[in-house]
């Protein structure tokens, strides 16, 4: 299927992966990515040091969610009141602050408070940066927005693997939470140092509607201030209410084992806490070989079917995690499951993409608050699961969700054949 977006003038069809523009955005996943993938284990770690139940600790997920709904509903709003760059900057000092209210706070309402806040800056500012990509970038988003996950996700590795390390020499996981404070303030700092480009959406000025030829801020666009075609109601046809949900299911899946791996291998292997946080990064690890590669494995291939195969892998790594009783034999599965997943959320997102009527932030704020439905209702019922069965018997939920993502992938595969590619 033909992208319908069309460059934005001034701008190049294809710029490269790697130019200033586009590390700057990358720059967004790194910093949430970093704090997001060390987020499951230090709840855990915290849920442990305060006396919190499983429940409890997976209302913590419910948290995550409320602030990832509130960053798409904010999204648009902030990129038209402020600017893309306007957008990020109050991503980067949000998520600050909830990493702050995170380490200093002792009662489930202010560390389910902090999370809200912490979720709200950070998937506002990657919300703003993988729309800005996909306007940057046209018909090469697809590379740019795996290119961004896999960064984001390589530097996520990192997060887990300290907090172990952290936990294992006495320190506790609070100073690596902290570590997200420098991290704001240096992707901040680079933000507002980058030129001004039609896809960074500098603040529009408005003008009368009363004066000739005046625009009113209803008929321009978000990305570039150009004219803008009517909206629909429904902002997504079809085959792209398909890949959303495919994309949910992949998220799902994501955050309901960064969220639980912990328990699930201090349970089933006899690990302890330091261990099983340093043996999470390894899905975390397998997620960023794959995004990082995904350019290799999609050649030749179209992006839908490759999503089929990332939920067969996926499945595949969970079984033998879910079947093995060795810490050594739980890593594996852990990565093979990462090899799987870390595919699912970028490429369906890049189809869903392909797929949008009308404003890109628009449509990356469906994607948004409708991720936020699927990161608070998962790991929260698996975590009461967990309390009534076990998290071993709770972690049968995984292939149920893969299964709804493969399903919906194909879906959307038939309708995108079925139906012209429509314009807006």
């Amino acid at each position: 299927m033909t992208d319908p977006r069309q460059p934005a003038t001034g701008t190049r069809a294809s710029p490269r992966l790697f130019d200033r523009f586009s590390v700057g955005m990358y720059s967004a996943f790194l910093l949430w990515n970093w704090l997001l993938y060390a987020y499951g284990p230090a709840v855990q770690l915290l849920g442990a040091d305060l006396g919190f139940s499983a429940a409890a600790i997976g209302l913590h997920g419910v948290a995550l969610a409320v602030g990832t709904a509130l960053a798409g509903v904010c999204l648009p709003v902030a990129v038209r009141a402020l600017g893309r760059r306007g957008a990020l900057l109050c991503g980067a000092t949000t998520v600050a602050l909830g990493a702050v209210g995170l380490t200093a706070l002792s009662d489930l309402p202010g560390t389910m408070g902090a999370t809200v806040v912490l979720a709200l800056g950070g998937n506002l500012a990657i919300a703003a940066a993988q729309a800005g990509l996909v306007v940057h970038h046209t018909v090469n988003s697809a590379a740019s927005v795996s290119t961004a996950n896999g960064l984001g996700t390589l530097v996520g590795l990192f997060g887990p693997l300290l907090i172990g390390a952290s936990v294992a020499v006495g320190w506790g996981w609070r100073p690596v939470v902290l570590v997200t404070v420098p991290v704001a303030i240096a992707v901040a700092v680079l933000w507002v140092r980058m030129p001004a480009l039609p896809a960074l959406t500098p603040r529009p000025t408005w003008t009368s509607p009363r004066g000739r030829g005046a625009a009113t801020p209803a008929s321009l666009t978000p990305e570039t201030g150009a004219k803008a075609p009517d909206r629909t109601r429904n902002p997504l046809p079809a085959a792209g209410w398909w890949f959303l949900l495919a994309a949910l299911m992949g998220v799902a899946i994501e955050n309901a084992t960064t969220f639980w791996a912990l328990t699930l291998l201090v349970e089933r292997t006899g690990a302890g806490a330091g261990l099983a946080a340093a043996a999470g990064a390894a899905f975390v690890a397998g997620m960023a070989t794959s995004r990082l590669t995904s350019r290799v494995v999609t050649a030749g291939r179209s992006p839908a079917t490759v999503v089929v195969g990332a939920f067969v892998v996926t499945v595949a790594g969970w079984l033998v995690l879910w079947l093995s009783t060795a810490p050594a034999v739980a890593m594996v599965g852990l990565a093979l499951a990462g090899m799987g997943c870390g595919l699912l959320y970028p490429l369906s997102a890049s189809l869903l993409l392909s797929t949008a009527r009308g404003s890109t932030d628009a449509a990356q704020g469906v994607i948004m608050l409708a991720i936020g439905v699927a990161v608070g209702v998962v790991p929260f019922a698996l975590g009461v699961l967990a309390g009534l069965f076990g998290v071993h018997t709770a972690f049968l939920l995984v292939p149920g969700l893969a299964a709804a993502g493969l399903a919906a992938t194909r879906l959307g595969t038939r309708q995108m054949r079925g139906s012209p590619a429509r314009a807006t």
